[in-house]
């Protein structure tokens, strides 16, 4: 029986959603892998799945300030206080624009919310400048990164 992992992601443009995909395609032969949108899923969920890969641009949202997750990613989060994974894997992936002050901001507080709820990180985290401006080069960057991801997945015999 294959390994579940889910890949929750929050979008603006659709660059968050493409990189999401593509993990999800290059993941797919080996385990079984939903996309879903942050929006539409319970943090809840997540307990269900022996894999978690969490995915947001970098936005300004009134009353969290520059350089924050989308509202849905936001949302998401504050909707799983109290929730606990058990240090099941996961990886952090985001895009942004370097010309902000916090470029990929909201790969920092994915990265905290994996720390506090118990979340094992096992990459660093794929952040991406300017998604759409540099397509082809992104595009080698999120395969590059979900290369070593398949190879650290199976390193941890997952």
């Amino acid at each position: 029986m294959k390994k579940k992992i889910i890949i929750v992601y929050a979008s603006n443009s659709g660059g968050t959603y493409l990189v999401g995909r593509t993990l999800q395609a290059m993941l797919a032969p080996k385990y079984e892998v939903i996309l879903k949108k942050a929006a539409l899923t319970s943090p809840s969920e997540l307990q269900n799945y022996d894999g978690i890969l969490l995915g947001s641009p970098s936005w300004r949202v009134k009353g969290h300030g520059d350089g924050s997750p989308q509202e849905t990613m936001i949302a998401f989060m504050e909707k799983a206080a109290g929730e606990q994974y058990n240090n099941k894997p996961c990886a952090i992936f985001g895009c942004g624009d370097r010309s902000y002050t916090y470029f990929c901001g909201a790969v920092d507080h994915l990265e905290k919310f994996a720390e506090t709820h118990a979340l094992k990180k096992i990459r660093p985290s794929l952040r991406i400048d300017g998604y759409f401006f540099d397509l082809l080069n992104n595009e080698q960057r999120v395969k590059e990164w979900g290369k070593n991801l398949l190879q650290e997945l199976s390193r941890l015999k997952f």
